[in-house]
């Protein structure tokens, strides 16, 4: 039975409906000359005369199965090296399978445009994550369009301080599709002959499922899923590649501001690829013709990195003339973001409290110069109605007064309705003359309290 995800014909003799040689370029690698098969790239076996059975000595010598046994014994294990290095500082680690994923409207296509001018560059991803390794870099997209990704990138490369022009990154805009051995083939030489270290491929569900050999799969089968995600690491790694795949959201995850999981992408079979993920998502509602956006963002991975920061984003305001859009970002730890926003929320209700102190002293000042022009004194209880003034605001209000040196407190007598009197609390402007007069608290002035 044909597995249609790895080879069946000869790279150099593969044609395709018009009777040409695919793909055209043959002497470009050595691996095209000769009697090769993809099963002599890394990762891939060649499957030939599958269901033959071979008896004796050719059996033995070289049996032409789907599967080629390559353990290796612990000793050559414990030998062998298996070292791992950094692209991106704790972020991304080379030749690991890397998904990038989020909601739409997350910025995922234009912050992975950051990551591959960042590589190409040698400029930190974000103005905040150092890249260890710059390397030659493609990204291949097949859904936001030449003039969006080139606007995209002269403002990222504006904000960096690079010219677009030296950025060691390769541009595509057709997506191979992983199901299609020939896609495949064309897409590991194009790797593999252009230098191509990492290669990001935005999105990936155009590229799942749309072969003819797809027809009856399922993205919600994980045994659907599996061999082409499979195919399509094995094709990059055995370039020397990493891949990595932007992917989408499950769609109720979109109503979600809590930082992303992989178990929010949507399709089966992704969590499980995954070596390694960056994973997007909004903090808040974006608020449209702001040009500000708030996000999270947490990365993972098999190696034991991760971590979770916040990422702001202002990308401007689009003129008439289509100007007006920038790129302007700042990363932060997401304790120290949460810590900063705490503070500042502490700040702005104290800030607002402030103000609501400054009117409420204002408002005694004005009651009180009208009830006491010759600044004998008013009871606090009169002031407090005419104010409008709860009992606890106008005592608040009258310690700052008194604090201030602006109003001073005494006694005063106040007249009751059935003629009787009473000591009640009154206040009244401080002025140079009472100052300057002998005053105790036992001073007396008759008011009336209505």
């Amino acid at each position: 039975m044909r597995n249609p995800y790895l080879p069946q014909d000869r790279l150099g003799t593969s044609r395709n409906g018009n009777n040409e040689v695919y793909p055209e370029n043959q002497d470009a690698d050595p691996l095209y000359q000769g009697d090769h098969t993809l099963g002599d790239l890394p990762g891939t076996q060649p499957i030939t005369d599958v269901g033959k059975h071979k008896t004796g000595k050719q059996a033995a010598a070289k049996p032409e199965l789907g599967f080629r046994w390559t353990a290796i014994s612990s000793e050559a294990f414990a030998k062998a090296d298996y070292s791992l290095r950094w692209l991106i500082q704790r972020l991304l680690v080379e030749g690991q399978p890397a998904i990038v994923g989020g909601p739409r409207k997350a910025l995922k296509t234009s912050i992975i445009i950051d990551l591959v001018l960042s590589l190409g560059s040698g400029t930190p991803f974000l103005r905040h994550f150092k890249i260890y390794n710059s390397v030659r870099c493609a990204l291949l997209s097949g859904e936001s369009g030449e003039h969006i990704l080139q606007e995209t990138a002269r403002r990222i490369c504006t904000a960096k301080g690079i010219d677009l022009a030296s950025a060691n990154v390769y541009w595509g805009f057709r997506l191979p599709q992983l199901g299609n051995f020939l896609d495949l083939t064309g897409l590991h030489y194009g790797l593999k002959e252009n230098g191509i270290k990492v290669l990001v491929i935005d999105p990936l569900y155009l590229c799942l499922l749309s072969n003819q050999n797809d027809q009856g799969k399922q993205a919600s089968n994980l045994f659907d899923m599996g061999p082409l995600l499979l195919g399509v690491a094995e094709t990059c790694l055995s370039a020397n590649c990493t891949p990595i795949l932007i992917h989408h959201a499950k769609k109720n995850s979109a109503s979600n501001l809590d930082p992303m999981e992989l178990e929010d992408l949507a399709f089966a079979g992704i969590q499980e690829f995954a070596r390694q993920w960056i994973l997007l998502n909004r903090r808040g509602q974006y608020e449209p013709g702001t040009g500000i956006h708030s996000l999270w963002l947490s990365a993972g991975g098999s190696v034991g990195h991760g971590g979770l920061w916040t990422v702001h984003v202002n990308e401007g305001v689009l003129a008439d003339d289509f100007s007006g859009r920038k790129w302007e970002v700042t990363v932060k730890k997401a304790k120290d973001a949460i810590q900063d926003e705490t503070e500042a929320r502490v700040q702005t209700k104290q800030t607002k409290q402030n103000e609501r102190d400054k009117e409420d002293d204002a408002r005694v000042l004005v009651v009180l110069d009208k009830l006491d022009p010759e600044r004998i004194g008013a009871s606090c209880h009169h002031i407090r109605k005419i104010a409008r003034m709860g009992e606890a605001a106008i005592e608040r209000a009258v310690f700052r007064l008194k604090e201030a040196g602006v109003i001073e407190k005494l006694d005063i007598q106040a007249k009751l309705g059935s003629n009787s009197k009473r000591i009640v609390e009154g206040i009244r402007r401080r002025s140079e003359l009472s100052e300057c007069l002998p005053f105790s608290r036992n001073s007396r002035t008759i008011l009336p309290e209505s």
